[in-house]
């Protein structure tokens, strides 16, 4: 899979950026999460925060990305 990311200086680049520094972020805490209920609020805080900040739209740019690798690569 090639290049699938949007640019960095895209609005859409800039959404993926945070989703990946919350990602960061979150990893520590679903790791020393103590509980199983303490692992599903971290995971659903950090569902609602990637929501928030608008991942939807460059998960779009992604597949569009994906898509026409596949296409290239004569996998459809």
């Amino acid at each position: 899979m090639d290049n699938l990311e949007p640019d960095g200086s895209t609005p859409e680049g800039v959404i993926n950026g945070k989703v990946k520094d919350l990602w960061n972020k979150t990893i520590p805490k679903l790791i020393l999460s103590e509980t199983d209920a303490e692992f599903d609020n971290t995971y659903n805080d950090f569902i609602g925060q990637m929501d928030k900040v608008g991942t939807e739209k460059a998960e779009k740019v992604m597949y569009q990305r994906h898509l026409e690798d596949m296409k290239k690569k004569g996998v459809q």
